[in-house]
């Protein structure tokens, strides 16, 4: 997946302006981010592992364990 320069620079403009909101201080909201986050590297464990591996030579249970846990 390849961007644009426009399309970074609306990107980051719209989390400024989202961050200015101040929804990111509610505790229920960056909770649910937190689990939205465990789900997606739950999900894409495997993908780790691999780029893990062409990145780092790790083995699956090197990636596991160092990165993917952590996580």
């Amino acid at each position: 997946m390849s961007y644009t320069e426009n399309e970074i620079k609306q990107i980051v403009d719209d989390q400024r302006s989202f961050f200015q909101t101040n929804a990111t201080l509610d505790v229920q909201w960056r909770t649910e981010q937190l689990r939205r986050l465990r789900r997606a590297v739950v999900a894409h464990r495997t993908d780790f592992e691999v780029a893990l591996r062409a990145d780092l030579g790790r083995t699956p249970f090197e990636g596991t364990l160092c990165d993917v846990l952590p996580t």
